[in-house]
């Protein structure tokens, strides 16, 4: 039974409860009047209130409209942030190897030259007379003294190599103190970011509540507004218009969430263009299909992140389930249109609940933490029960 006659079954219920005419004294005319004319005045004061909450109510719903964009942008943001953290300690990885190779090869060519330096220098400060009494043939101490007398220049511009190598060893260790800088600070503005996204998520729900509340409040309202109506077709009037109303309001609705769809695709396409629209920021360790050591092949997408990663939705959808089940930890499950289900598992911290309807790239939780600074998020896509390759898909929903 839908509200609008419930509210009719109630104003039937309080009439029969009425004492009989007979037992009552009959208004008289003016007194009719009078309770119709009170009457009118209460209907028009609920009218008036009805529309001032719903003027309310537009306008939380706009600053949870914009509270989401918001969010969604912060999500961005942080998975962004998270790319360039990576990126940037790699680099370092990779430069602090690559001093550490040159540092030993310089070592190891400066004690070389130091010892033939030393030779050379020894024989130039000895005497021709003391060079001939050495105990080997005299063509032999000539031919050694020639030898490293050659050698000299080559010694000078192995020295001069090896110190511009050093030099650049130098120049090698300032970049990698300056990389180092550039983590710290990318490091430091993704902690920033991330409070940022908790704030965001904290006010939304905020304002979910408050939504909620001033729902039941209309509800009530509505209740009493219904229940001090005593003609009936006044009331099926009322709610014929009121309808009509919500008609127009839920096309104008409908037309503004489609060109919200149509923006939305727009940015999905460019986002993928760009190697955006996975739920997380990582890469794939597993694809979909590969046959596994049991022969069976994935249902799904295995993806290595970062400790601590935020994870997005994939696309427009509603959650049906969020809890731990089985072995599998914390799941999520989002219902899409056409009979799709999203399912990721391996978070260590849910942002969402049951029944939340969420946009592309609402932030959902975060991954977890282990010895080697690398989670694996799984990721799977079912249509009508049966396992699709995530990857085409995410790309038919940028279509």
């Amino acid at each position: 039974m839908s509200q609008g006659w419930s509210w009719v079954v109630g104003v039937l219920v309080v009439l029969m409860a009425a004492p009989p005419a007979a037992a009552q004294r009959p208004p008289t005319e003016d007194g009719a009047r009078q309770n119709l004319r009170q009457m009118e005045q209460e209907l028009q004061q609920a009218r008036d209130r009805r529309l001032q909450l719903e003027r309310d109510r537009a306008g939380v719903r706009a600053e949870l409209a914009v509270l989401r964009d918001r969010l969604v942008a912060a999500g961005r943001t942080t998975a962004d942030s998270e790319r360039t953290v990576s990126e940037l300690e790699a680099a370092l990885q990779r430069t602090e190897a690559d001093r550490d190779r040159r540092q030993a090869e310089l070592q190891r060519r400066q004690s070389d030259l130091t010892a033939l330096a030393i030779a050379a220098q020894r024989l130039a400060a000895q005497p021709p007379d003391a060079m001939f009494a050495l105990p080997q043939a005299p063509v032999d101490t000539v031919r050694t003294a020639l030898l490293l007398r050659s050698a000299l220049p080559q010694i000078d511009a192995r020295m001069a190599t090896l110190r511009r190598d050093l030099a650049e060893l130098a120049q090698s260790e300032e970049t990698i103190r300056a990389q180092r800088d550039l983590v710290r600070a990318a490091a430091s503005r993704l902690v920033g970011e991330r409070r940022q996204l908790d704030q965001l998520i904290r006010q939304r729900q905020a304002l979910e509540q408050r939504l909620e509340e001033e729902s039941g409040t209309e509800e009530r309202r509505v209740a009493r507004l219904a229940a001090g109506t005593r003609d009936l077709r006044d009331l099926v009037d009322r709610l014929a218009a009121e309808r009509q109303a919500e008609e127009r309001r839920r096309q104008e609705q409908q037309r503004r969430q489609e060109e919200a769809r149509r923006l939305e695709q727009e940015r999905q396409r460019d986002e993928l263009a760009q190697g955006r629209g996975m739920p997380a920021a990582g890469r794939i360790v597993a694809g979909f299909g590969v046959a596994t050591e049991g022969g069976q092949n994935t249902r799904g997408l295995t993806l290595e992140t970062r400790d601590g990663a935020t994870v997005l939705a994939p696309a427009p959808g509603t959650v049906v389930f969020a809890d731990t089940y089985r072995g599998y930890g914390l799941m999520l499950i989002l219902e899409h249109r056409g009979g799709y289900h999203s399912i990721l598992s391996g978070l260590a911290r849910l942002d969402v609940g049951v029944g939340k309807a969420l946009r592309t790239g609402e932030p959902i939780g975060v991954m977890g933490r282990s010895a080697d600074r690398t989670t694996s998020l799984y990721f799977e896509v079912r249509r009508s029960g049966q396992p699709v390759n995530p990857q085409p898909w995410l790309a038919d929903r940028a279509r």
